[in-house]
């Protein structure tokens, strides 16, 4: 009789097998998935396109101002254009 008493005052270490009891249902909850907004992408700033320098262009240039008769122009022209190619005997 004492071995039946402490029986069941014991938990019984098998409960989930017993019939009486029943598990609730488990409710999983579906992870929604997160809203992203798009980062921002800053637009390219179209860069004017300039002319590459050369000699020849630069002459071209430069006669047009003399053939005008734009003096002033044109020997500010040629003293830029003298800085911009060195030690070019077209210009010298």
């Amino acid at each position: 009789m004492l071995v039946s008493l402490l029986l069941t005052s014991m938990p019984a270490a098998y409960a989930a097998d017993r019939v009486e009891s029943t598990p609730a249902p488990v409710v999983s909850a579906t992870p929604t998935p997160a809203k992203t907004t798009p980062t921002p992408v800053a637009t390219p700033t179209p860069v004017p396109s300039v002319a590459a320098k050369n000699v020849n262009t630069e002459l071209t240039k430069i006669r047009s101002l003399i053939e005008a008769k734009n003096f002033s122009a044109a020997l500010s022209a040629l003293k830029v254009a003298d800085k911009a190619f060195p030690n070019n005997a077209e210009y010298q």
